[in-house]
């Protein structure tokens, strides 16, 4: 079966690539069909954004999709920047601009009040089965100004 999964980030692949190793399964990456326009991802949770790009893929190549979303979600802010982590302080992945966004926000909080979680959620697409999403996974962060990791910023 082939499968699509909507997204160019190369580690993302290998993540799926390596928890979906099933016999008979070919993933595809976003450069590997025929392009088509990206969806806005418009939803106000990281699960309503994964299933966008689930059903635009999906949708647009006719095979099954593997979509995922995901942020950061800060304590202290109450869940900020959330589903916006990528365009937090404006810009679409401006990571350092939204490093320093959340750091500014942090100002005055307590080492042991800086807490919060990378969230990441997964979508499926596939026909006329109804499109469904989990949390996948989330890890606990400590937020203080040298945190950087593998374009994953917080």
């Amino acid at each position: 079966m082939k499968v699509v999964i909507a997204t160019n980030n190369k580690h993302k692949v290998e993540e799926i690539e390596t928890a979906l190793d099933f016999p008979g399964w070919e993933f595809l990456t976003l450069s590997q069909v025929e392009s088509y326009p990206e969806p806005e991802e418009d939803a106000d949770t990281f699960v309503g954004n994964a299933l966008i790009k689930a059903r635009a893929a999906h949708e647009a190549t006719g095979m099954a999709a593997l979509a995922d979303d995901s942020g950061l979600v800060v304590d202290a802010l109450d869940g900020r920047p959330g589903v916006y982590s990528a365009r937090y302080a404006g810009t679409h992945g401006d990571d350092a601009a939204n490093n320093a966004k959340v750091l500014a926000e942090l100002e005055g909080v307590p080492d042991e009040q800086r807490t919060g979680r990378g969230r990441r959620n997964d979508g499926r697409g596939h026909g006329r089965r109804p499109h469904w999403a989990r949390a996948a996974r989330q890890r606990g962060l400590w937020l203080r100004p040298h945190v950087h990791a593998r374009g994953v910023w917080f």
